[in-house]
């Protein structure tokens, strides 16, 4: 398990406490004075921030490291080449415009995005270091780990602290008892030192998967190199070579679906449409793994030469290539069997370091074309026989190619020469070179449009060439690091991964602009509704060319349009404008985030005191007000049904067996008052199926 303090920044200033539980902390009903004596008597020492206002006792043979706006406390018994899946964090953002229940919905709608299997399981209040708190509580799947996390979140003074206690559920309970200990020492002391010290970007209580702010971008996991989509599917693939994991995003809605864990250093990547199949070059492992795009899993590893870098696939024939670094040789891979048909050598070292070599293939006519780094030049093999028929001279250390096999052209990027070679493929020979960015590396091309991107890793831009002209219309500029880059032809847009960033930049094929995505969210739910550009966009999630101005109006759930038991109140978010107490506000789309219209309940006293509406209210308004009564109650009764239940489960700590007799009990209860009619159907179901989960839980413990 790991404890970790992260200090992050949003405008004025939030700590971010980061340590996930769902077990009920007996030493926070204790005061500070008596925490800390219980505390110091047992080996306990004192972690000091006077720059985050913050003190907390930990284990004194738990080792603390420092990094840049973070604070790790490490168990004894944990060692560095364990991978580390329990932690605690701190991280400091901003909050501007921002309220407790904002920052509960910015981090549920985060996590609804980027999670896979998301499910929020309670939200409740408490107290946290004696300030008024929330706390919520969900678990999610990180590949093939199941993750359970708890959130504490106030606000003081203008700060705000999130407490996560973050963990494997099979490991929950290991470290939760010093991890308790810990929290309940917790204390806020205000204010801060100094707010320079908290670095000027977006944070979050997971670093990987969070949208992050400046150059649009999605998180993904760490040092992507390689991205390839599925157009059919609409699924991204992202080799993340530092994580060994394969992140898979749902493009409709910009969602992490899956994490996919591979082998060692995962770096080229490829898709087969037609079969749904993933195909991963691994560097250290000397392997593919293949990932059946239906379930997201790796159904099979395939053993190829030493170092495989660059995975390229002919759909039409269902076969697969992989040039091996260190080996000179190309394999070739049966996509029915999974089975290496034939290892073409090359002749000559493709390279002669990591930088890389391109693979393309023309499906029209069965050709494979290989970058060849150290020899400046490009191998034309026959896939038919695979014989190589040709070397072709291009520029310096060619990293990437592309192919459009509508007009016969291929595009290789040079990456010393920052140049872009382009070969006639009927007579094999160069007939442009073009200038681009910095250290071209990768790059793609729409064959509907014609247009090739090249992705430029030193120059942080993606250049932009007509390919009737071979003639570069404009440089983009992305995250930090552009390595790896893919094509939706069918949406026209263009994927780029940033690997000193971490992210993913999209591109609007059309407009040459950064697309940016926008969370629309309403508090409290159903409240009411948001218009943008007369779209009605409530609860969704918006893509949009970045600088895009939407204008965009608050409107309250109303009865009959005559009695609102509901007005506006303000917007928040960290899309939210100044002027936040306007239901109607123009804002620039200017990087990811999120729009909250906030709504409250009234009831207008003119309503009741003026005689010429009683008689209307008695004969029309008055039921729709009963009925918007006894909706508010009914929330409030399963408010507390849910209460009851969680309540029941975390018994299961020091007793399973009450923990169970009580859910039972519970069950008979709704059950009975469900065949009364004072439960509906849904109300009923939704409190069944919270049971069974606990029930399930506890068992399985």
């Amino acid at each position: 398990m790991t404890v970790s303090l992260y200090f992050k920044a949003f405008g004025s200033v939030i700590v971010f406490l980061n340590i996930v539980t769902i077990m009920s902390n007996p030493h926070l009903s204790a005061t500070a004075d008596e925490r800390s004596t219980d505390l110091q008597t047992n080996d306990f020492i004192l972690y000091k921030s006077d720059t985050y206002g913050v003190t907390m006792y930990y284990p004194s043979d738990w080792e603390v490291t420092h990094s840049h706006g973070r604070i790790t406390f490490i168990p004894d018994s944990i060692s560095y080449s364990d991978k580390i899946r329990d932690y605690l964090d701190i991280i400091v953002v901003s909050s501007e415009n921002m309220r407790t229940h904002e920052l509960i919905s910015r981090e549920i709608n985060y996590y609804r995005q980027n999670f896979q299997d998301f499910k929020l399981i309670d939200l409740v209040q408490t107290t946290l270091a004696n300030n008024l708190a929330y706390k919520i509580t969900y678990d999610y799947q990180d590949g093939l780990d199941n993750i359970e996390r708890t959130e504490w979140i106030t606000i003081k003074n203008g700060i705000g602290y999130f407490i996560v206690y973050h963990a494997q559920m099979a490991e929950f309970f290991k470290y939760l008892p010093t991890v308790e200990k810990m929290i309940g020492s917790l204390q806020i002391n205000l204010p801060l030192e100094s707010n320079s010290q908290i670095p000027q970007e977006i944070g979050n209580v997971d670093q990987i998967g969070q949208h992050i702010l400046g150059i649009a971008g999605i998180k993904v996991g760490g040092v992507p190199v390689a991205v390839a989509i599925n157009p059919n599917t609409k699924i991204l693939y992202v080799s993340n070579s530092r994580s060994n994991t394969i992140s898979a995003i749902d493009t409709t809605n910009d969602r992490l679906v899956a994490n996919i864990t591979v082998d060692n250093l995962p770096y080229g990547i490829a898709v087969n449409q037609f079969e749904n199949t993933i195909y991963v070059a691994n560097f250290r492992s000397n392997t593919v793994s293949v990932i059946d795009g239906a379930t997201n899993r790796v159904v099979d590893t395939i053993k190829v030469g030493t170092n495989p870098i660059e995975v390229a696939v002919n759909p039409d024939t269902n076969t697969i290539y992989v040039a091996n670094f260190r080996s000179n040789t190309v394999s070739v891979i049966d996509g029915l069997t999974n089975l290496v048909k034939a290892n073409i050598t090359l002749g000559g070292m493709p390279n002669n370091d990591i930088a890389g070599i391109g693979l393309a293939v023309d499906l029209f006519r069965n050709i494979v074309y290989v970058a060849k780094t150290d020899s400046d030049s490009v191998s034309v093999i026959d896939g038919s026989t695979n014989k190589i028929e040709a070397n072709i001279t291009v520029g310096d250390s060619p990293a990437a190619l592309t192919v459009n096999p509508n007009t016969n052209m291929i595009y290789v990027a040079n990456s010393d020469s920052d140049s872009v070679s382009v070969i006639d493929g009927s007579t094999n020979r160069v007939v442009h070179n073009i200038s681009v960015g910095s250290d071209p590396y990768s790059m793609g091309n729409n064959l509907y449009t014609n247009m090739i991107y090249v992705a430029n890793s030193d120059s942080d831009s993606v250049s932009v060439i007509n390919g009737s002209t071979d003639k570069v219309l404009t440089n983009i500029t992305v995250g930090k690091g552009p390595q790896g880059l893919t094509i939706d032809p069918d949406t026209n847009t263009i994927y780029v991964v940033n690997f000193r960033s971490n992210t993913v930049t999209m591109i609007n094929g059309t407009t040459n602009r950064i697309i940016v995505g926008t969370s629309f969210n309403i508090y409290p739910l159903d409240s009411g509704y948001i218009y943008c550009n007369e779209n009605q966009i409530a609860n969704s999630y918006i893509k949009n060319d970045i600088n895009t101005r939407l204008n965009c109006q608050a409107r309250p759930n109303s009865f009959l349009g005559i009695f609102p038991p509901i007005v506006f109140d303000s917007w928040s978010g960290d899309l939210a404008t100044p002027s936040k107490n306007n239901p109607e506000i123009t804002l620039p789309v200017t990087h990811y985030g999120t729009l909250v219209a906030n709504f409250k309940e009234v009831i207008p006293s003119e309503y009741l005191t003026t005689n010429l509406i009683i008689p209307v209210m008695l004969g029309t308004i008055l039921p729709a007000f009963f009925g918007w009564f006894i909706a508010r109650k009914r929330r409030s009764n399963l408010s507390r049904y849910l209460k009851t239940i969680l309540a029941a489960y975390e018994v299961s700590d020091k007793n399973k067996e009450e923990s169970l007799q009580r859910l039972s009990k519970i069950r008979r209860n709704i059950t009975g008052l469900y065949y009364k009619g004072k439960l509906s159907e849904e109300d009923y179901g939704m409190l069944d199926d919270k049971i069974s989960e606990y029930h399930d839980k506890v068992t399985m413990v």
